[in-house]
């Protein structure tokens, strides 16, 4: 019934096919009945004598997942048009930082250079390139600077933009 289901017209015309099946069911009938019978039609007996032929083929006998995709979008075609929709929606919800996003991570979580790079790069080789470049951070960072105020190795600070700062 099942290879009836599954191959629907195609069942009459594809008679080596059918044959072919039936044969293997036989032979695999047979040397089923034949185990079953030397273990003295005992289930306990039989089990452990054919620990093959009862194991399931997956964890707790269920079919793996990509069969059941292939029959649920073979079966069900309107299907496959709802599972392309969740994908492509749920592509367009990852959005990368931006600038001062990743620079308030940073600040926040007290990362150093070294640990952003390796984050970066580790989301970047799972597909998911969503972290600036720590240059592009380090410019969102000099936006952040009042005017007047310049970041070197040693900073320096005009006193009267220090007053200003300092009163508002």
């Amino acid at each position: 019934m099942y290879l009836y289901n599954k191959l629907g017209e195609e069942w009459d015309t594809n008679e080596d096919f059918v044959k072919y099946v039936r044969g293997k069911i036989e032979e695999f009938c047979s040397s089923v009945n034949k185990k079953w019978k030397k273990s003295n039609r005992c289930i306990s007996k039989f089990s452990i004598k054919n620990e093959m032929i009862c194991q399931p083929t997956t964890s707790r006998g269920r079919p793996p997942v990509h069969n059941i995709l292939s029959q649920v979008t073979e079966y069900f075609p309107c299907r496959t048009i709802k599972i392309r929709k969740m994908y492509k929606n749920y592509s367009k919800t990852i959005m990368p930082y931006t600038e001062d996003e990743a620079l308030a991570f940073i600040v926040n979580t007290r990362m150093t250079k070294d640990a952003y790079h390796k984050t970066r790069l580790g989301s970047k080789q799972r597909g998911a390139n969503i972290h600036p470049t720590y240059d592009c951070i380090r410019l969102a960072q000099e936006r952040c600077y009042p005017e007047g105020i310049e970041i070197s190795k040693k900073a320096s600070v005009p006193l009267q933009h220090l007053l200003d700062h300092t009163l508002l």
